[in-house]
Parts: C-alpha cells; sequence; structure tokens
C-alpha cells in the first residue's frame, strides 16, 4: 500500500510504503511528530512501486521520503484518487448522504461543479414552487453516486417583480427584521439532520451560515468535512470541529471532495482507526 501523509506544520509530503493498514502507519508516525499529520490519499502498490514515485518526484525531495508540496505532487494525488477510488465500506451508509456547505452568492455557485453530469443548469436550483416544505434529496447528484440533501437555491423574481437576493434560497428578506422570511433555518437544519455528512467549502471567512450549519452538524454527530484554499486564523475553533480537514491544496471543491470520501473509505476499514481519531 502506498500512501501520501503530509505534515501540517511544515506541509511537507511523506511518500511512503506499508504491508500494513495505512492509518496504523499514520498512528504510529503521529507518536513522534509534535505537528498533525493527515493522511491524504492510498493506493495499491509495492515498494518498488514507492521507489518509483521517489524517483518520478526527486526534484521536490526535502529530506528522506519528505517531500515538498509541488503542484506536480498535488496533481498526481488528485488525478490518482479519481483513477483508483477506494472501495466503500459495507458497514457504511453507501452512497452517502452529503449536505454541501458554504456561501451560496450568485457569484459562487461552485456546487454546480459537484453534479456529475451537472444535469439541467445548476442541479441544485429548483423552481419556486418546490422550496416550500423540506427539500429533497436528490439522488446519485453528486459525483453520479453519493445523494445530494441540500441546501437548495433558487434564481428569480417574486410575484412583485423584486428579485431574489444572491444567498436568500429564495426567500424574501425582511430589511427590518434583519432575517429571510419563511423556513430557511429548519429547512437547512432538516436537510442536515438527514446527512450522513457535511461538507463545508470555506473560500471567505464572512461565511456566517456556514459556521452555523458546521456547528449544528457536529452537534448532531454528523462526520464534517472542511476544506478550502486559505486558512483563515479567526476560524481555528470551527477547524476543530471537522472529522477531516484540508486547507492546503490548490484544487477546486470536487477535488476535496473525492479525496475525502476516498480518505472516508480507507481509515473506515477493518481494524484502521475510526474518523474520529484522526481530527486536527
Amino acid at each position: 500500500m502506498i500512501y501520501f501523509i503530509q505534515d501540517t506544520g511544515s506541509t511537507l509530503i511523506k511518500i511512503g510504503y506499508t504491508g500494513d493498514d495505512a492509518s496504523k502507519r499514520l498512528r504510529a508516525l503521529q507518536t513522534g511528530c509534535p505537528s498533525g499529520l493527515q493522511l491524504l490519499h492510498i493506493e495499491d502498490g509495492e515498494a518498488a512501486d514507492e521507489s518509483r514515485l521517489h524517483q518520478t518526484f526527486a526534484a521536490f525531495r526535502e529530506r528522506g521520503e519528505w517531500f515538498r508540496p509541488a503542484p506536480l505532487i498535488l496533481a498526481y494525488i488528485i488525478e490518482s484518487a479519481k483513477r483508483h477510488p477506494i472501495s466503500p465500506i459495507k458497514e457504511d451508509p453507501w452512497p452517502l448522504k452529503i449536505y454541501a456547505a458554504g456561501k451560496i452568492s450568485g457569484s459562487s455557485r461552485w456546487r454546480c461543479h459537484l453534479f456529475k453530469p451537472p444535469g439541467l443548469g445548476y442541479a441544485y436550483e429548483l423552481p419556486e414552487d418546490t422550496m416550500r416544505g423540506e427539500w429533497p434529496i436528490t439522488k446519485s447528484a453528486l459525483l453520479e453516486l453519493h445523494h445530494y440533501t441540500g441546501p437548495y437555491y433558487v434564481d428569480g423574481t417574486h410575484d412583485d417583480g423584486r428579485e431574489y437576493e444572491d444567498d436568500s434560497h429564495g426567500a424574501p428578506f425582511d430589511d427590518h427584521r434583519c432575517r429571510l422570511t419563511g423556513d430557511i433555518p429548519e429547512r437547512c437544519k432538516k436537510a442536515i439532520a438527514a446527512s450522513d455528512v457535511l461538507f463545508a467549502w470555506i473560500d471567505s471567512i464572512d461565511c456566517y451560515g456556514t459556521i452555523a450549519e458546521i456547528g449544528y452538524a457536529a452537534g448532531l454527530g454528523k462526520h464534517v468535512w472542511i476544506a478550502g484554499r486559505y486558512r483563515f486564523r479567526d476560524l481555528w475553533f470551527v477547524y476543530s470541529l471537522a472529522s477531516l480537514l484540508n486547507l492546503e491544496y490548490c484544487g477546486a471543491p470536487e477535488d476535496y471532495l473525492e479525496i475525502f470520501i476516498n480518505r472516508y473509505c480507507g481509515l473506515n476499514d477493518s481494524g484502521s482507526a475510526p474518523l474520529e481519531e484522526v481530527r486536527q
């Protein structure tokens, strides 16, 4: 088994081989490492494959089996995770029901790229008349396999001709009470409760609704996966609620989600560490 483990302090990536479970190797390495370690990816391979990778990425070697997180190495991990997904574990809920938290403004429609194929327009948009009551679970909408639980977005205008607020999920905004009318928070809470995983894409520090969703999901004991291109110092407590956290890649949200799913499968194999043991 070939594994890629990253030191969150130095950001260096260890490319190694183990004949044992990769999560056990992670725990062994963590014992002597003062900073947190993340298991980025595992794939089938022998010692010869490890040597080949060391030779391929020799220009980025820092010391021993530790390499700088060069774009070529990160690209290899992302592409390898797509080509060689780890088989799902039978006792785990599969497909996963995933809630995609993050800013929902019109200029940040990153969710549409999670849908493969995306379907008609933005797959997470719903007609206005379907926004009443609980949101549906769209089956096999995420990466052609996993189920999407929310949130949903409505684009258009109200009956009186006013356009919907970009971040309102289609609900009118009451400027006097500084709140959305309708039951959007209840719909979000019910969708999170119906999910196995909350995947949060944080690309801005003013993601106030996302912060609340993460706290609610963590309180329900849901798996919380947080990703983003930047690490915001003021969100340290929010990050501590994540069962899987990655703020190092320069990839798109769909790349992070695929790697998280692969890592989730690997770390929940028989005899391996439960997800909670690899918290940051």
